[in-house]
């Protein structure tokens, strides 16, 4: 066994300090930078225990990673941990998800679910360095949360757990800051959480919440969804309230004009206007809106329409399921740099994980995504069984997911050094 060498308090602090400081110290400084390529920081390595058929899998990630195997293999249990440590999301664990051996009827409450992530910093083409750079949002995000490994190089280790809680009758979760780092998976449980901080917040965690995409994604339904990405990014128009006072007026008087100019919809009005006899209101205090009056609801009614080569234009909810899912794939992406852009002088990086790309799409179309989801920025994670998306990837991004009894193992291809 190899002894640890370790630098820990204050001298780390100053020892970690300056090796920022020498290594910022040529870089002219910029007080509005454009959005970067790449955020300064990565997950390096995500080690699942006791979660679904993941009772102990080491997971190494690179910014695009692509997990293969036969179905049931685990490939999507392991999205769905990742998403339930730091997810951008409601994360509802249950008796279900705690790993079950052949031999149990259930699982004890004793045994816990724990989702390891590394992080490492990098520099702005995406390497790995050995220090955050003096002046990092992550080190102001994060705080005493960044620590050094054996090898005086910075890292930030977060543990979520869900354990048991017999009181509420449910399993909570707790997130802390891990101050080591084992290279043996084996010994994850070795690892001590820091001391000085209590635990991690959701305000730490959000800058790296995983934005999970199902194989069941579509459109038309995040369109009518309030928590979708299309509705996070239209709530927010931006609009002066000047815009609105005078769109608003605009679309009271189109309204007024499309009833006007209608005579079933004169009618209908004619007849609603009866409501004061029965209810304390005035006459006109009953109208048709055909469009909607205010722009904070004009997301209810939007749509996409979408004309292909030859054909008329239509609304993508009359579409096929192919076209539905990339509109949100196309909407997703949308928002990763919308939101990168908004918080371009902050910590953000960009997070995804996308089950299944290929489903509902042509073979071309398959390739086309591909090529379209490696241009995206940030952090990619893809489950796939397309054999023209396995084609286009790197060996050494593909990592292959398997069943061993009720385990699920986890491997990829050594490519060696020489």
């Amino acid at each position: 066994m190899s002894k640890e060498k370790k630098t820990t308090g204050a001298a780390a602090a100053a020892s970690s300090a300056a090796k920022r400081a020498d290594k910022s110290a040529h870089k002219p400084s910029n007080e509005n930078p454009p959005p970067p390529a790449f955020s300064g920081v990565v997950v390096k390595e995500v080690r699942v225990r006791n979660y679904r058929c993941l009772r102990s899998v080491d997971v190494e990630l690179d910014l695009l990673t692509v997990l293969i195997g036969q179905n049931n293999a685990g490939k999507t249990s392991f999205l769905n941990a990742l998403f339930a440590a730091i997810g951008a999301g409601q994360r509802i664990i249950s008796g279900d998800d705690v790993f079950l051996q052949k031999t149990e009827v259930s699982a004890p409450k004793s045994r816990l679910i724990a989702i390891d992530i590394l992080m490492r910093p990098t520099d702005n083409q995406g390497k790995i360095m050995d220090v955050f750079p003096q002046g990092s949002p992550w080190l102001e995000l994060w705080g005493l949360g960044v620590v050094q490994d054996e090898d005086e190089r910075d890292m930030v280790a977060i543990r979520t757990q869900f354990k048991w809680n017999t009181i509420k009758g449910e399993y909570v979760l707790e997130r802390r800051f891990l101050k080591e780092w084992q290279k043996d998976g084996a010994k994850w449980e070795d690892s001590k959480s820091v001391e000085k901080v209590a635990s991690v917040s959701a305000q730490q965690i959000e800058p790296i919440a995983v934005y999970l995409l199902d194989a069941k994604r579509d459109i038309a339904e995040d369109l009518r969804t309030r928590s979708s990405f299309w509705n996070k990014m239209v709530e927010e128009h931006g609009l002066s309230e000047e815009d609105v006072k005078r769109i608003e007026e605009n679309l009271s008087e189109i309204n007024k004009d499309i009833v006007e100019s209608s005579d079933v919809l004169t009618h209908i009005q004619s007849h609603l206007k009866d409501f004061h006899e029965t209810l304390s209101c005035d006459e006109d205090s009953v109208s048709i809106t055909p469009l909607a009056r205010h722009l904070r609801d004009l997301s209810r009614g939007m749509d996409v329409v979408l004309s292909t080569r030859g054909a008329p234009p239509f609304p993508l909810h009359q579409q096929g399921m192919g076209t539905r899912s990339l509109g949100t794939f196309f909407t997703f992406w949308a928002f990763t740099t919308w939101r990168q852009k908004q918080g371009s002088s902050s910590a953000v990086h960009p997070m995804m994980a996308l089950e299944e790309p290929e489903t509902h799409l042509h073979p071309q179309a398959q390739r086309s995504l591909f090529r379209q989801i490696k241009r995206m920025p940030g952090q990619r994670i893809i489950s796939t069984h397309s054999p023209y998306i396995c084609g286009q990837s790197e060996i050494a991004h593909i990592r292959h997911f398997s069943k061993q009894a009720e385990e699920t193992v986890v491997c990829r291809i050594d490519l060696g050094t020489g």
